[in-house]
C-alpha cells in the first residue's frame, strides 16, 4: 500500500522567503503560486518544480537542459509561472 500525505492550510502573513515550517510541509506562494516544500531548516524552502526538474541529475544544469524538451515539465513550468 502507497503512503500518502494530506496536505492542511492556512493563511499565515509570514514573508515566503524567510518561512522554515515543519519538515515536509508544502507551502505556496500567495502572490507567484510557486510551491515549495520545508525540510525544516532551509528559509523559503525548496521550490518543488526545482526539485523536480532536478531530482535525476548530479549537475542541475544538464538536467534542465534535459527538461527543455520534456512536454511535462514544460508545462509544469507554464503553470507555475516560472
Amino acid at each position: 500500500m502507497a503512503w500518502l500525505r494530506k496536505v492542511k492550510a492556512g493563511l499565515v502573513k509570514y514573508p515566503v522567503d524567510q518561512f522554515i515550517g515543519e519538515e515536509g510541509t508544502i507551502f505556496f506562494n500567495e502572490e507567484t503560486g510557486e510551491l515549495f516544500h520545508s525540510d525544516g531548516v532551509t528559509q523559503g524552502g525548496t521550490s518543488v518544480l526545482k526539485s523536480i526538474v532536478n531530482k535525476d541529475s548530479q549537475n542541475p544544469s544538464d538536467c534542465e537542459k534535459d527538461a527543455e524538451d520534456d512536454p511535462e515539465i514544460a508545462e509544469l513550468k507554464r503553470l507555475a509561472n516560472y
